[in-house]
């Protein structure tokens, strides 16, 4: 279900469109664009958008597994599951590049500024709006990225509230991460791995974080709390972090 098309199958095309304070309510599979898509949208402004839901909800679309490109967003969503203030989830085959985010997102879990949960690629991406999860994987930018694609030349600057593996930019991330920053205050309200970049970072020891500055204070109440990174096996080169870190638990940095 959605604003324009249900499914936008892998040989369609919307482009050069404005969309003014659309509003989508429904369950699952959510976009003010597409529910679903393998095609391309690009060159898209939606302004003000309101999107309700439960499961894989995005501003512009709710399950992505095409291209989205150049498309600017603002409005709010909330439901549960791998919600984003642009695609809510990113296949495996999907790609989403040069886009620009203001909107609000909240959930449960897996809850990001610009896509929920990714398993595609995701660059030179912004997002500015409040990120808020009552559960684990929340990011200013992506709340959990399972791809092995790296994230670059991206930015954040919205405050994340969530518990376990929250970052300002990426809640988890199992990829490396370069050219990024994130200004935004974090806020774990319980559990683990809290960073002002990235959360959890630990799926393996040959990741990289490199060339990345975070400004936002670190308020958790957990372990592995770090201004920068919660937890990471890889490796951290040319980064600086300025903001705050406070918790009540151990191995802060």
């Amino acid at each position: 279900t959605a604003g324009l098309v249900g499914t936008l199958d892998s040989s369609g095309v919307i482009q050069n469109l404005t969309i003014q304070n659309a509003s989508v309510t429904g369950s699952d599979d959510l976009g003010v664009v597409a529910g679903t898509s393998d095609g391309t949208i690009q060159n898209l402004t939606i302004e003000n958008a309101s999107v309700t839901g439960n499961n894989d909800l995005g501003v512009a679309v709710g399950i992505n597994d095409g291209r989205v490109e150049n498309v600017t967003a603002s409005g709010t969503i909330s439901g549960n599951d791998r919600i984003g203030g642009l695609v809510g989830k990113i296949g495996a085959s999907g790609t989403v590049t040069g886009a620009t985010t203001t909107a609000t997102a909240s959930g449960s879990q897996s809850i990001g500024g610009l896509v929920g949960q990714s398993s595609g690629a995701v660059n030179n991406a912004s997002a500015s709006g409040t990120v808020t999860a009552t559960g684990q994987y929340a990011g200013g930018l992506i709340g959990d990225h399972q791809s092995t694609t790296p994230v670059t030349d991206v930015n954040a600057s919205g405050a994340v509230t969530g518990t376990s593996s929250t970052g300002g930019l990426i809640g988890r991330a199992t990829a490396d991460v370069i050219n990024a920053s994130a200004s935004g205050d974090v806020n774990s309200t319980t559990g683990s791995e809290v960073g002002g970049l990235i959360g959890n970072h630990k799926n393996s020891d040959r990741l990289t974080i490199r060339n990345v500055t975070t400004a936002g204070d670190v308020s958790a109440k957990g372990n592995q709390v770090g201004g920068l990174v919660g937890y990471t096996k890889g490796s951290v080169t040319n980064a600086s972090a300025s903001g705050e870190v406070t918790t009540s638990g151990k191995n802060v940095g």
